[in-house]
């Protein structure tokens, strides 16, 4: 479809963080994605759905300062499998939007971009109600 593509290692090394003095580490590009990811959760219109809200929250993290890693790291799925849970697959998906910024366009927000910018920045807030 012509569109560019980037590969994503979740593995890999984390290449947002650190950007300021005051900015999180991350041991890998995995859990830095989801750091970005959990950033915005506020923002963000998530369906309530079991599945999702499960692969949100069930996933642990901790502090690791290796050779290899050191910064915030996420649960491997490997360990997840071992406590009875299922792959976040749902949560990867969602995270992966957080991979890399993306510049927004001069005319995102349409006829509204005047007003978003009112509010807040460039992120529209609007109630909706899917069974409406």
């Amino acid at each position: 479809m012509g569109y560019p593509v980037i590969g994503v290692n979740f593995g890999g090394s984390a290449d947002r963080s650190g950007v300021s003095k005051d900015a999180t580490m991350y041991a890998n590009k995995r859990s830095e994605m989801w750091g970005y990811m959990r950033a915005d959760l506020p923002d963000l219109a998530i369906p309530d759905n079991k599945d999702i809200i499960a692969d949100l929250t069930g996933t642990l993290y901790g502090y690791v300062d290796t050779k290899k890693y050191s910064g915030i790291m996420l649960e491997s799925k490997k360990d997840m499998k071992k406590r009875g849970l299922a792959s976040p697959d749902r949560g990867d998906a969602l995270a992966l939007t957080y991979a890399y910024p993306v510049k927004p366009r001069d005319n995102a927000g349409g006829q509204h971009q005047p007003l978003l910018k009112q509010r807040r920045g460039n992120v529209a807030q609007m109630e909706y109600d899917v069974t409406a």
